[in-house]
């Protein structure tokens, strides 16, 4: 998409929209905080346990959060369609949505983890 350009000696590109570059510094800034990454983590490793997904306790739980810090993260991710909730009883269960983005962010979390694996590994041989 951002097909660079040798122009008059300057480099050029494909400027996003104002609405795509508005929607991409929400996504990021909501992502980039560590405890809400590590939401989308948790909930995509608990894709393969539960189709229902993991309750709000869980999630704090597993977290070492106050139910109603992990909720209000949580909300936060709902709001950006991230995740979906599901209210059973008294608790509310989430799961990640099949938004692209998430998926996308996922991967490439899941690369810089082998990235930097990989480096350490590199690393300790050479000790």
């Amino acid at each position: 998409m951002s097909e660079l350009q040798q122009e008059k000696g300057t480099l050029s590109f494909q400027k996003r929209s104002q609405k795509a570059d508005r929607a991409l510094t929400q996504f990021l800034a909501l992502v980039c905080s560590p405890m809400r990454r590590r939401m989308l983590e948790l909930l995509a490793s608990a894709e393969t346990e539960s189709a229902i997904g993991l309750s709000t306790n869980e999630i704090a739980r597993n977290l070492y959060l106050a139910p109603s810090t992990a909720s209000e993260h949580l909300n936060s991710l709902a709001k950006e369609r991230l995740v979906v909730a599901q209210k059973q009883g008294s608790s509310v269960y989430y799961r990640l949505t099949d938004d692209p983005r998430v998926r996308a962010f996922l991967h490439f979390l899941r690369e810089v983890d082998d990235h930097y694996m990989s480096s350490s590994q590199r690393e300790s041989s050479l000790e």
